[in-house]
């Protein structure tokens, strides 16, 4: 069942229009979705199927995928430089690929689970399926502060699938409908984004929003879920600004 959060939120709700929809591989459980310029990077779940795809963003065709070992459960995904840093969900590992050969060059420990991981490009944010987000040293993923996250003075547990967005952080709300806009230096939630009309547009009884990716040069959102047939390209039509 999907929690339902509207009750507790006190931040305004952040309006958007779909500008686009795209196929997307339903046989992935996705729990990472990254992008540039070319390219998607996606990491897909599961114990003995869990996976890490290059994909061509032009006409979203596969380039390279790998399987993960069985033992490990892919969780979020992000870029770094030439890099690719992919949790794992209770192993305690997070995995470093070259960004386009797919090739793994070394692995690094932390403590706890793994949710979902973004970048700014200088430090790491990760989730763990609580109320807060640990940032760490792009080098040694080493923690160096964390934030709860509060909307009006009240917790968000849940936070799965992080987003870097210019100034804010996105992170989608495990069992819900909604994509919390989140400050990094305090954790206040300024918005929700409710992307709950997305789901009328396919069939019935899909798994859970899990793929957040944004397009910094066309300021556009990209969103799917695990196992959802479509990716959708969401344009923010209102966006809180940051009280000085």
């Amino acid at each position: 069942m999907l929690l339902d959060i509207a009750s507790l939120s006190a931040a305004p709700k952040i309006d958007y229009r779909i500008v686009g929809e795209h196929p997307h591989r339903s046989s992935i459980f996705t729990q990472g979705l990254a992008m540039d310029d070319q390219w998607f990077y996606e990491s897909g779940g599961g114990y003995g199927r869990s996976s890490l795809s290059l994909i061509r963003r032009s006409d979203l065709s596969v380039q390279r995928q790998i399987a993960l070992p069985k033992f490990l459960f892919a969780e979020g995904l992000t870029v770094v430089g030439d890099q690719l840093y992919l949790l794992t969900w209770q192993a305690g590992k997070c995995l470093i690929f070259d960004r386009q050969s797919l090739h793994q060059r070394r692995i690094v420990h932390y403590q706890g689970e793994g949710w979902g991981l973004a970048s700014n490009g200088n430090v790491l944010v990760m989730s763990d399926g609580s109320d807060v987000l640990r940032f760490r040293n792009t080098h040694t993923f080493a923690v160096q502060r964390k934030i709860r996250v509060r909307d009006n003075g009240e917790s968000v547990y849940r936070l799965n699938e992080l987003e870097w967005m210019d100034n804010y952080i996105l992170a989608n709300v495990w069992h819900s409908e909604r994509i919390a806009l989140i400050v990094p230096t305090n954790g206040e939630v300024i918005g929700w984004l409710d992307v709950a009309r997305l789901r009328a547009r396919m069939p019935a009884g899909q798994k859970e929003l899990n793929g957040i990716a944004w397009d910094k040069m066309k300021r556009e959102l990209w969103v799917t879920g695990k196992n959802w047939p479509r990716m959708f390209v969401l344009k923010l039509l209102t966006v809180p600004a940051l009280q000085h």
